[in-house]
């Protein structure tokens, strides 16, 4: 079950890492962006930690508006920015090199017909860059912020300088999932996932895959139709944690990031900048031809949720619990103790999926509960476990 290391990121897809970017920080502050623009009134209590308050704001300035794409040029070039001002130890518009902000926002959005840029400096956090830096700036920033106009979003942070750019002019595409982000940048014992989404109605299921498994979302600030959702969950055992966001409206499937997932922990193959994984994995998909087991009946497992070419397997255990953590996959943790053992395994197809066959010993007890997880590779190096399955020896 060991699978060959496949680490190249993609660029094409939306939300896909670059080289270097987007950082875990970059996509929260674009989270945070979406978060007042579609509930401004919100977050009153950052205003007052930053000093300003809302009622100061102009009425534009207090009305919801639908968050930003994403643009990887611009994304980029904003990190480029914060680097560049880390480096030299300044706060100003224009790079260290004498090229003018517009030349460098501009040359990242060809075609644009507006952009602007905020700048910031003092915060290691996000969040408080967004709501008590610069949405508590009447110098334009929280303009940029919420203003009408932009419809492009690229920011990112290095340590604790920031830049966040924005744009319009290109073509929309037509997307309502734009952004997503984990929070803390390192999670303890929990981890909060946040993302954002704008349509003409509801989604009918909106959800973060977290290592291989889907929890819905639910919607934290604006409306169903326009607003960022959320979910706490815990972090469980194991070192790498990689996810993912999905939203189906309409029988439209739509994703972020579009081709692979974002991680944090300790992932082999992902980009330490990014922490990009070029492969998306799970929900593990795990069904059983019966649940009723007889001695020498062959069971036909259907498991869905691996990489294509990826090793899948079924894991059968004798009960439940914490269960080991093995090297051969990855170190994710088992939910199975006891006599455990691999009951079958194969590869995963071009679609993810493997049709897995087991033949139930003749020698177990009438009445005895066989546990059985499915787990999968990404092609990367890393796994994920699907949910405990019984079977029943008759």
């Amino acid at each position: 079950m060991v699978v060959a290391m496949l680490m190249a990121p993609a660029f094409a897809g939306y939300g896909d890492a670059g080289v270097g970017f987007p950082t875990v920080r970059g996509r929260q502050m674009q989270v945070w962006v979406a978060a007042a623009r579609v509930e401004p009134s919100a977050f009153q209590s950052d205003y007052q930690a930053g000093g300003c308050s809302f009622a100061q704001f102009s009425a534009s300035e207090q009305t919801p508006h639908e968050p930003y794409r994403w643009h990887a040029g611009l994304a980029d070039v904003a990190l480029e920015h914060s680097i560049d001002m880390r480096t030299h130890n300044n706060m100003i518009h224009d790079s260290s090199d004498g090229t003018l902000w517009s030349v460098r926002v501009g040359g990242s959005y060809p075609g644009w017909t507006g952009i602007a840029e905020n700048i910031a400096r003092g915060s290691n956090s996000a969040r408080d860059t967004v709501m008590r830096n610069w949405m508590c700036s009447s110098a334009g920033h929280r303009g940029s912020i919420m203003s009408g106009t932009y419809r492009h979003f690229g920011g990112d942070m290095d340590g604790n300088y920031a830049t966040a750019d924005f744009a319009v002019g290109q073509a929309l595409e037509n997307r309502g999932l734009r952004i997503g982000a984990h929070e803390p940048e390192v999670p303890g014992q929990t981890v909060t996932f946040l993302a954002d989404w704008t349509g003409g109605s509801a989604p009918t299921t909106f959800e973060v895959i977290h290592d291989g498994v889907a929890d819905p979302l639910t919607l934290a600030w604006g409306t169903v139709t326009q607003g960022v959702w959320s979910v706490d969950l815990p972090v469980d055992r194991g070192a790498c944690h990689a996810y993912w966001f999905r939203a189906v409206s309409g029988g439209t499937e739509v994703r972020f990031p579009q081709d692979g997932s974002y991680s944090y922990g300790t992932c082999a193959g992902a980009d330490a900048d990014t922490g990009w994984i070029d492969a998306q994995l799970g929900p593990i998909v795990h069904t059983q031809s019966s649940a009723n087991w007889t001695r020498g009946q062959v069971i036909t497992f259907e498991v869905t949720g691996g990489a294509p070419g990826a090793a899948i397997a079924v894991v059968a255990g004798t009960s439940t619990g914490n269960g080991a953590c093995p090297p051969v996959i990855g170190g994710s943790c088992l939910d199975l103790t006891g006599t455990v053992q691999i009951a079958a395994q194969g590869v995963a197809d071009a679609n993810g999926h493997a049709t897995l066959v087991a033949t139930v010993p003749q020698q177990l007890p009438a009445g005895l509960v066989i546990h059985h997880q499915a787990v999968a590779g990404d092609g990367a190096g890393d796994w994920v476990v699907g949910p405990v399955l019984d079977g029943t020896i008759r």
